[in-house]
C-alpha cells in the first residue's frame, strides 16, 4: 500500500515539479512509511468474572437460622398432630412445609388460615420418626448413625406417606447397598408384605430387589405361612416374571390358594360354589390371571387343576385351551405367552449331561 502511494506521488511531481524535489519527497515518504513500529506492550488479560461464592460461614449461618426456626417455633401458622394412641402436636410453618413436601402442599392448599389449621398425620407415622423427618424438612439433614435398621426402614415408609420422594429413595438405596442382611432377615415378615402396598409404590428399586430373590427362591414367599397376606400387586408382579423358578401348574395352584385365602366367605367344597363365588374369585385374581402360561401346562394338569375353575377364565381362553389339548395344531385366538426360563425337565437334562461328562 505504501509503495503504491509513493509511486503515485512520484508520477504527480514528475509531471508538475522538478525531479530533484520529487526525489526528496519520495525519500521522506519512504523514511516514515517503511519504518518499523515499536512493539506494543502486551496487556494482561481481563480477570475472569468472580462467581458467587457461598462459604461455609454463610451456609452455616443459614443452617443455624433454620435450626432456630425449627426449635423455637417462632411465627408458626400450622399444627401437625402425630401419633396413634399417644398424640403430640408440632408447631410448624406452612411456607416451609409446602415447598418441601407435596403431601403438605396438598393438605394446606385449601386450608382456612383465619385460625391455625391442624393436620392429622397417618397413624403409621410415629412421633419419634416424625421428629427426625421434621428436622430433615427444615434443614435437609438425616443421619443413619443413631438409627437402628428397623427405624431406618420405618422412616423410609413415613417419607413415602409424606411424599418426600427424594428422602424415601435415598433411604431405599441405602438399605439395599448397606443393610441387605437386615432386609433378608425380615424379608417375609415385614419387607415384602409392606413395600408392595399402594402407599409405597414409589419404592420400585426395592420391589425389584425383592422380586429378584423370589424369582430365584420362590419358596421364600410361596411356601411361607404369610403367603396369603401379600398384596395382590406383589403376587401379580412376581407371576409376570419369565425367570420365576416354578413349574406352571405350581404357579396356578399357588395363585388359586392365595385367592381363596383372601375370600373367607367362599364354601370349603368346590361343588357348593355358586356363580357368584366364582365371580368373586375371578375379581380377586383379575390382575394375576393374565400372567399364567396356560398353554405350557400338561393336559393332565389342565383337567385336574384348571378345569374345576374354568369359570374364572374368559370363555374364549378356556375354549382355545380345550381345543389345543384335543388338537395341538388347531388355530387359536388367545395369546400364547412364552414359557418361563425354568423347568424341572430341563434341569434334569442338564444334570444328566453333567454326569455323563
Amino acid at each position: 500500500m505504501y509503495y503504491i502511494l509513493s509511486i503515485a506521488l512520484v508520477l504527480f511531481f514528475v509531471g508538475f515539479q522538478r525531479l530533484s524535489l520529487t526525489v526528496v519527497i519520495f525519500f521522506i515518504i519512504s523514511r516514515f512509511a517503511f519504518r518499523k513500529s515499536p512493539p506494543q506492550p502486551q496487556l494482561p488479560p481481563p480477570p475472569p468474572s468472580s462467581p458467587t461464592i457461598f462459604t461455609d460461614e454463610f451456609s452455616g449461618n443459614l443452617f443455624n437460622n433454620f435450626i432456630e426456626l425449627l426449635e423455637n417455633e417462632k411465627d408458626f401458622d400450622v399444627i401437625i398432630v402425630v401419633g396413634e394412641y399417644q398424640k403430640k402436636e408440632f408447631k410448624a410453618h406452612s411456607i416451609v412445609l409446602k415447598y418441601r413436601s407435596l403431601y403438605f402442599r396438598k393438605e394446606l392448599t385449601n386450608k382456612d388460615f383465619s385460625s391455625i389449621p391442624r393436620i392429622i398425620l397417618n397413624p403409621r407415622i410415629s412421633i419419634q420418626h416424625f421428629e427426625i423427618i421434621r428436622k430433615y424438612i427444615y434443614v435437609g439433614v438425616l443421619s443413619f448413625e443413631d438409627l437402628d435398621d428397623l427405624s431406618t426402614f420405618d422412616i423410609m415408609l413415613a417419607a413415602c406417606l409424606l411424599q418426600l420422594e427424594d428422602l424415601a429413595k435415598h433411604i431405599e438405596t441405602y438399605l439395599i447397598e448397606n443393610k441387605s442382611h437386615w432386609l433378608n432377615r425380615n424379608f417375609v415378615t415385614r419387607v415384602y408384605r409392606t413395600i408392595f402396598q399402594n402407599e409405597f409404590n414409589k419404592l420400585q428399586k426395592l420391589q425389584k430387589w425383592c422380586n429378584d430373590i423370589v424369582a430365584k427362591y420362590p419358596s421364600v414367599i410361596f411356601g411361607s405361612e404369610y403367603f396369603a397376606l401379600i398384596p395382590e400387586n406383589a403376587l401379580a408382579s412376581i407371576l409376570e416374571r419369565d425367570d420365576l423358578k416354578m413349574e406352571e401348574i405350581e404357579v396356578w395352584n399357588s395363585m388359586i390358594k392365595w385367592g381363596i385365602s383372601n375370600n373367607q366367605g367362599l364354601p370349603n367344597e368346590l361343588k357348593n360354589w355358586t356363580h357368584e363365588n366364582f365371580q368373586t374369585l375371578k375379581d380377586t385374581l383379575q390382575h394375576c390371571l393374565p400372567h399364567i402360561r396356560y398353554f405350557h401346562i400338561s393336559g393332565d394338569d389342565v383337567v385336574k387343576n384348571i378345569r374345576p375353575y374354568k369359570r374364572i377364565l374368559d370363555k374364549d381362553l378356556w375354549k382355545d385351551l380345550s381345543n389345543r389339548l384335543m388338537s395341538p395344531n388347531c388355530p387359536i385366538s388367545s395369546i400364547i405367552k412364552p414359557p418361563r426360563n425354568f423347568s424341572k425337565k430341563k434341569n434334569r437334562l442338564i444334570r444328566k449331561k453333567t454326569i455323563d461328562k
